[in-house]
């Protein structure tokens, strides 16, 4: 029978080569059974603890090919409502879904494989909220987090929150380990900054010391996820299309569509588009126009044309409003549909 006098004491027993530790196993600082490793005898992980309390097992650096949660979204780039065809982001202009040129803007592309190239900054911003989802903590305060990609080409400087890292080159997953400091307990932004031009794939940013494998989301899943931040307006896929709400001409200078989101965004969320044009005809092109069904016949505008909304937006629904500021021809209450040009888009936006 082996005994220690107090909880912070040791009672365990080394692996050693040539002297130099190697694994240990026992009540190593703690009452909890432990067994950890070293590569040199004075680095040492946690390999396994199991709770004197309740006899569960943990691993504090993950399981042999047990990949966990990836706190960010859209990581390999696949998922791009805004149809960005790459090239160059000015300083905070979106492009793929989630992702948005940091600090002097960035240049990007993505190859058929995913393997994406970046010049300057990137940034995506991780919601506190989905971070809580994913890992069931109160907030990433002092949590040690790791970001890792797939294949960079040259070393990728990275900051996470406060914490500044680099990622080296070279192939397969590589990664680099921050620990946040208690106090970043809200959103916690990630960049990725190239000097010259990098090239990687697979972005994973996770809890833990170590990376662990990557495991892709089906991309249904994916673009849901980001329609919480950002969507377009549902519309057929003809030319030119329609959109997927019926109008209503509410007065002699107001057309209102309303439109319930199928995915509730995080917050109220902003109008914004394609700063389209008004057609009086079928629109091509980045024009937009309102047949009215009933009249057959096409509105037309007279004066400038405003995207507003009708009343207070929600997450789940908005009362879109198409405004003239001095008229639409036609008939008050007339319903018919907005037609939209090659184009021409409506979207909404809340992004973090």
């Amino acid at each position: 029978m082996l005994s220690k006098s107090e909880a912070g004491g040791v009672l365990s027993q080394v692996y050693q080569r040539g002297y130099s530790g190697r694994a240990e196993t026992g009540l190593i600082g703690s009452d909890d059974f432990g067994i950890r490793v070293s590569p040199d005898g004075s680095e040492w992980r946690d390999a396994m603890l199991v709770s004197r309390e309740t006899g569960m097992v943990s691993f504090p650096n993950g399981i042999a090919d047990v990949s966990r949660a990836n706190l960010l979204l859209n990581p390999a780039f696949a998922v791009n409502q805004r149809r960005f065809a790459g090239g160059l982001l000015g300083t905070g202009a979106y492009g793929f879904d989630r992702w948005k040129a940091g600090t002097g803007s960035c240049t990007l592309s993505r190859a058929a494989d995913g393997t994406m190239t970046l010049s300057g900054a990137l940034d995506q911003v991780v919601d506190a909220a989905q971070a809580a989802a994913e890992t069931g903590l109160a907030s990433l305060a002092g949590a040690t987090l790791t970001l890792s990609v797939e294949d960079p080409s040259s070393p990728l400087s990275v900051t996470i929150g406060s914490k500044a890292a680099t990622i080296p080159a070279g192939s397969g997953r590589r990664s680099a380990t921050v620990t946040l400091d208690g106090s970043e307990a809200g959103n916690v932004t990630v960049r990725l900054q190239a000097t010259g031009s990098c090239s990687f794939k697979r972005v994973k940013l996770e809890l833990g010391a170590q990376a662990s494998p990557w495991t892709g989301e089906p991309f249904e899943f994916q673009e849901l996820r980001c329609r919480r931040y950002y969507q377009r307006l549902a519309a057929s896929g003809g030319a030119p299309a329609l959109l997927g709400a019926p109008g209503q001409r509410v007065a002699t200078n107001a057309i209102d569509f309303l439109c319930t989101l199928p995915v509730p965004m995080r917050a109220d969320p902003a109008v914004v588009g394609s700063a389209f044009s008004w057609a009086n005809g079928s629109p091509t092109g980045n024009q937009v126009g309102f047949y009215n069904n009933s009249g057959a016949a096409w509105a037309t505008l007279t004066g400038t044309l405003s995207v507003t909304t009708a009343a207070p937006v929600s997450p789940s629904c908005i009362a879109l409003r198409l405004q003239a500021s001095t008229a639409f021809s036609g008939t008050a209450g007339s319903i018919g549909h907005l037609h939209l040009g090659s184009l021409a888009y409506i979207a909404l936006q809340a992004e973090l």
